[in-house]
């Protein structure tokens, strides 16, 4: 909605009014004033209130029946806060790229008008936006907004042309580039699946048994590794038997199944620098890995160190992957290129609208700030990491097997 002032006689008149329609509660037994809405955040010329935001709140997929803490329900609200800036960014980017506006309303009537139809009419409509706390007015509005984020969207990426007639982006994928993306998949066996699947592609699947040694049990993570190390020796010298070690010490499971895809070898069980991934492309059934950091990657591409691992190789299957030439490969890799362009011109553009923008939002620099700490954190861990290694790694008389790259400093006790 748009921002119009309102003298303060105004706002304080209208406390009574909504309460005597029946939108808020019984008005208290001392007379005081009630909460009606307020703005939660407010984006150039646009504002959002305290009404729409719990009704989107409410209809996020992530709301379920099951009950919220206030600190999930708290970050949910914070995240869909931020959802509105940069919607908000669009749809107003969109009106500046004039557009004619009668044509605009016209098409989110014929869009509301189809809505409204597969509904049973406007009285149903009415009926359940009214429960939803929401307007057929306000409905309308929503559907100019997203024919405005479209059209800055088609414009931005050269999927379109803008107001002028003409695409102002080459979304054109050169030849070059398809053959560059394709000798890229041959050679990292990611991305098949992904881009050719209707293709017949298949990326490699493993077949292993992961023996994980938790520095919790072991004071910290140099007592992990001097243990790993040990054990390994005596599983090599046939000293102890690899299944029971596996219950003495614990196993990683694999969640998706006993086959493990590629990519979800280099995320999770990879300890980030293709160590793991090079043993199973070489090893033979029964073979040990060296003994390595187990780091699964996180949501934020992260990896903090939680446990060291033995990998026993037990098979794999090779990658299936179509000719060049195939029908239909080269016009996948086409439409994949051409996405993966779409989403960077979008963000840069979404980034300078951002930094361009009027933004009012409470939460808005806290969030920034912990963001920026958080990676600054990371960060600082990565280093002392890197760091710590190489000192041991360059220390007099220190071996140097394969098993010391996966020597790390030793952690928090949590297994962070």
């Amino acid at each position: 909605m748009r921002c119009t002032p309102l003298p303060l006689v105004g706002l304080l008149a209208l406390a009574p009014l909504a309460a005597a329609q029946g939108d808020t509660p019984t008005p208290a037994r001392d007379g005081g004033w009630h909460l009606v809405d307020r703005v939660e955040l407010v984006v150039n010329t646009d504002c959002l209130t305290l009404k729409a935001l719990d009704r989107k709140v409410n209809a996020s997929p992530e709301m379920t029946a099951t009950p919220t803490s206030d600190a999930q329900l708290d970050q949910l609200r914070t995240k869909i806060a931020l959802e509105e800036v940069d919607e908000r960014l669009r749809r107003q980017a969109g009106e500046d790229l004039g557009f004619e506006e009668a044509l605009v309303k016209a098409r989110a009537n014929e869009m509301l008008q189809t809505e409204l139809d597969e509904s049973g009419g406007l009285f149903q409509a009415s009926r359940q936006l009214s429960t939803d706390g929401e307007t057929v007015v306000e409905r309308r509005e929503e559907k100019e907004g997203e024919l405005y984020s479209m059209s800055w969207r088609a414009s931005v990426t050269g999927y379109d042309a803008g107001p002028g007639g003409r695409p102002v982006y080459d979304r054109f994928a050169r030849p070059g580039q398809l053959r560059q993306r394709y000798k890229r998949m041959r050679s990292t066996g990611l991305e098949l699946q992904a881009v050719l699947a209707r293709q017949g592609a298949k990326e490699a699947t493993y077949s292993i048994e992961v023996l994980a040694i938790d520095p919790r049990q072991t004071g910290g993570f140099e007592g992990a590794h001097e243990r790993a190390v040990l054990l390994r020796q005596e599983l090599l010298a046939g000293q102890r038997d690899w299944q029971e070690t596996l219950d003495e010490y614990g196993a990683l499971d694999n969640p998706g199944g006993a086959d493990i895809g590629r990519r979800d070898l280099l995320s999770i069980w990879d300890p980030g620098d293709g160590s793991l991934a090079a043993f199973c492309e070489s090893a033979q059934p029964g073979d040990l890995s060296p003994v390595l950091l187990f780091a699964p990657s996180d949501v934020r591409g992260q990896r903090p160190a939680r446990a060291l691992q033995i990998v026993r190789f037990e098979g794999r299957t090779d990658p299936v992957l179509p000719s060049f030439d195939a029908p239909g490969v080269q016009r996948s890799l086409t439409y994949y290129l051409q996405n993966l362009g779409d989403t960077k011109r979008e963000d840069l553009a979404l980034d300078e609208l951002r930094r361009r923008a009027y933004i009012w939002y409470p939460g808005i620099d806290q969030v920034r700030s912990q963001r920026a700490a958080e990676a600054e954190q990371r960060e600082r861990e990565a280093r002392e990491q890197r760091e710590a290694a190489e000192a041991r790694r360059s220390a007099p008389g220190e071996s140097k097997p394969a098993d010391d790259a996966a020597v790390q400093p030793d952690a928090p006790s949590d297994g962070r």
